[in-house]
């Protein structure tokens, strides 16, 4: 391959790269995909067609284009959500890992904790009884954070943004 092939394909990666991680916002303006921006931007959208959509009767054909709108949003809204979490779980290193132990110890408790293992993992043995019956003792404070920090070291999202990623906002 020439050198001059070699430059148009990377020249051609990064304006693809660019444009991929763009997004137009109201107001004509360009920001990076899934930043606040784009966010707090897809969500007053959703809000403002909500209220339009709320002057239409239920069951009418100009409500139903309105919702069809919405759904797309906060599909986009959720996707923009996601590739900022992922974004940010990239820049996460070794101390970030660290200090969330520590601030899972300080400021959840024992029941949060479980209740966040059997949300995320159903099929796992969390519960202080589905332990005892499998012969093994209920876990501890401190067993549940390192269940909690497998999941969080693994993925580099704290249990508040798996959370968030995974919820349906605007119902």
């Amino acid at each position: 391959m020439s050198d001059q092939h070699k430059e148009l394909l990377e020249f051609v990666e990064l304006v693809v790269e660019k444009k991929v991680r763009e997004a137009d916002v109201t107001g004509g303006k360009k920001v990076r995909y899934g930043s606040k921006k784009h966010v707090k931007d897809l969500e007053g959208r959703i809000r403002e067609l909500d209220s339009w959509r709320q002057k239409h009767k239920k069951g009418s054909e100009h409500r139903a284009n309105y919702s069809r709108v919405i759904n797309r949003l906060k599909n986009e809204l959720q996707a923009a959500k996601r590739a900022n979490l992922k974004e940010n779980a990239e820049e996460r290193g070794p101390e970030w890992v660290a200090s969330e132990r520590e601030r899972l110890l300080k400021t959840w408790s024992r029941e949060a904790l479980i209740s966040w293992l059997r949300r995320n993992d159903p099929n796992g043995i969390w519960t202080d009884e589905d332990m005892i019956a499998n012969d093994m003792d209920p876990m501890t404070l401190e067993d549940a954070v390192e269940q909690v920090m497998q999941f969080v070291e693994e993925y580099r999202e704290t249990p508040e943004e798996t959370a968030a990623s995974a919820t349906n906002f605007y119902r």
